[in-house]
């Protein structure tokens, strides 16, 4: 339960970065990076459990799935970071 804890604790500092203004910034893209890492680590920690309920395997599949996601979404974070740098030094 630590790694669901921590996501939803780092979801909420997403959030209210996100809320303040603050939307493409390197810290969210941390945020991002740490969800997606305990997001895979709770699919580690469930596939170990699948030994001895194979109800488990359905939460590994999710996990993995969001994680991956999460992972798509923190690059495309990376980008935009990275090109609002660029056309900022335009200006």
């Amino acid at each position: 339960s630590i790694p669901a804890y921590y996501v939803l604790y780092a979801l909420h500092r997403l959030l209210s970065n996100v809320a303040t203004g603050k939307v493409f910034i390197p810290d969210n893209v941390q945020l991002l990076r740490r969800c997606s890492w305990c997001l895979l680590a709770a699919a580690a920690i469930c596939a170990i459990g699948v030994i001895w309920l194979r109800v488990l395997l359905i939460i590994v599949a999710a996990a993995s799935f969001v994680g991956l996601i999460v992972r798509v979404i923190m690059n495309v974070f990376e980008q935009a970071i990275a090109m609002k740098e660029e056309l900022d030094l335009t200006v």
